[in-house]
């Protein structure tokens, strides 16, 4: 399988799935106009809007092209991983800037403008490539969502990172319209987040980890033995992880202190409602990014 980029453009692919069918889902980053087809001397050209760009493609058991979008403005947009759920749907995790059209088939019907700097969004694709929802969050700095899981019944586990306090609840789908709100504020500089979406776009549940520095969720998988959600990232300092009850039945805050500049760790959630279950730390160097 081929692919180009134009005379001024740039192209990275972060990643590709196949599903059980054996068709294939790539998606990446790039910048001016690529030629997505991979068909010989077909060019099925993909125009940036301006910055860098994210696109999404499926390709056929056969490696042709069943169709290819995008998103971003003008400004640099970033895509983290994508997740396909059992119903064949994408759903696409990343950051954007300023304002985009999360609904590439139709003209300006799903614009979105960040609340800061960048904000986190989770993007759902049907099969066929439609949008099906564009859940997004953000406040006044950089929001990104780096990493995103489904389970069998079509919700979203998104894993990320956020600064100041934005409100969850707040994505702006029509299934969120009027939802109470569901605000987490930092500790101090980024937090790391774990956010549920349901398969219609509206949001159940938040929780989040840091302190008083850097702390950042990266990636996240679902374990189905005792349902529960498992987000790794990296802490600095010290760090608050959630509440339990101590020997004494009393409840207390879990806090664990970097040995390193930037100690890895494991936090666990429940499925039902992101309620922290526990949280592992692997000590040492983790390098900044």
């Amino acid at each position: 399988m081929h692919f180009s980029a134009g005379p001024v453009g740039h192209m990275t692919v972060v990643g590709n799935t196949t599903d059980l069918a054996g068709n294939r889902t790539l998606w990446g980053n790039y910048t001016g106009t690529i030629d997505i087809n991979p068909a010989r001397g077909t060019f099925t050209p993909l125009p940036s809007a301006g910055g860098t760009d994210i696109f999404v493609a499926r390709y056929s058991p056969a490696n042709k092209l069943t169709w290819a979008r995008r998103v971003g403005g003008v400004s640099d947009d970033s895509a983290g991983t994508l997740a396909m759920d059992a119903f064949g749907n994408a759903l696409l995790s990343g950051a954007f800037a300023r304002t985009v059209d999360f609904d590439p088939r139709k003209s300006t019907a799903d614009l979105r403008s960040a609340n800061g700097k960048t904000d986190a969004f989770v993007w759902k694709l049907s099969p066929r490539g439609y949008l099906v929802y564009a859940a997004t969050v953000g406040a006044a700095n950089y929001d990104v969502a780096n990493a995103v899981a489904a389970d069998s019944a079509g919700n979203a586990y998104v894993a990320g990172y956020f600064r100041n306090a934005p409100d969850f609840a707040a994505n702006g789908s029509p299934a969120a319209s009027g939802a109470t709100a569901l605000t987490l504020s930092s500790y101090g500089d980024r937090d790391g987040f774990v956010w549920k979406i349901s398969p219609a776009g509206k949001t159940l549940y938040a929780n989040h980890f840091g302190g008083s520095s850097d702390d950042r969720a990266t990636a996240i998988s679902l374990a189905t033995k005792g349902d529960l959600v498992k987000v790794s990232g990296y802490f600095s300092g010290w760090a608050q992880f959630g509440t339990f009850y101590n020997e004494n039945n009393q409840l207390d805050i879990f806090e664990l202190d970097s040995v390193g500049a930037n100690d890895d760790c494991l936090v666990e959630y429940s499925m039902s409602g992101l309620q922290f279950n526990q949280a592992f730390q692997l000590a040492g160097e983790h390098p900044v990014v």
